[in-house]
């Protein structure tokens, strides 16, 4: 397997190097060696390399331009995400072309795609789960955001999330009940990404 791997210095991509398979061939490349803003730039990212994938960890209002450079190529992508809900129907917008050219495009996936969906669906099935609450992205991004205005609390989008869903059951729940939502103070994780985009 032969990777691409675009934001490479990044925590994500930092990661990302530790763990892959040791016989995969990287190659990492960082915003100095690319300007992703060009689109030849991101064409010469191809010349020599016969990759098999894509994955980018650059924030992900860059990943338009890239997913069109994806399509031409004939390489397959993949987003490790934090977008917003928009930008997936932008993904879905090229399904159909991207099967045309035998290739996948994978919006959004995560350090650790789909293994909270996985022990959620495990703990449902086992019977441990009483209620599951939806939250709209925008929501989570809205909740997150106030908790770190008003009570000092850096959390990511996720914790947000949780947040959001603890307010929503503590309205309803009985008098005297004990809550416990967990929001691991790590939004530093996110100066970079939507969620604080209004700072930068």
């Amino acid at each position: 397997m032969k990777v691409l791997l675009l934001g490479s210095l990044g925590q994500l991509g930092q990661d990302l190097l530790r763990t892959f398979p040791h016989h995969w061939q990287i190659f990492p490349l960082t915003r100095d060696q690319v300007d992703l803003c060009q689109s030849e730039s991101i064409r010469s990212l191809f010349d020599g390399k016969s990759v098999d994938v894509i994955i980018s960890a650059v924030p992900w209002q860059m990943n338009i331009r890239l997913i069109q450079q994806a399509l031409e190529a004939k390489r397959s992508f993949i987003d490790l995400g934090n977008e917003p809900e928009w930008f997936w129907h932008e993904f879905r917008k090229h399904d159909e072309e991207a099967k045309k050219a035998g290739i996948a495009l994978v919006p959004d996936c995560g350090l650790a795609p789909g293994l909270a969906n996985v022990l959620a669906a495990d703990a449902v099935a086992a019977g441990l789960i009483d209620e599951i609450q939806p939250v709209p992205g925008a929501e989570a991004l809205r909740c997150a955001r106030e908790l770190a205005r008003a009570e000092g609390v850096l959390c990511g989008i996720s914790g947000g999330a949780t947040f959001g869903v603890a307010m929503q059951v503590a309205e309803r729940a009985p008098e005297g009940s004990v809550m416990l939502a967990m929001l691991p103070d790590t939004g530093e994780r996110y100066l970079s990404t939507v969620l604080y985009e209004d700072l930068r």
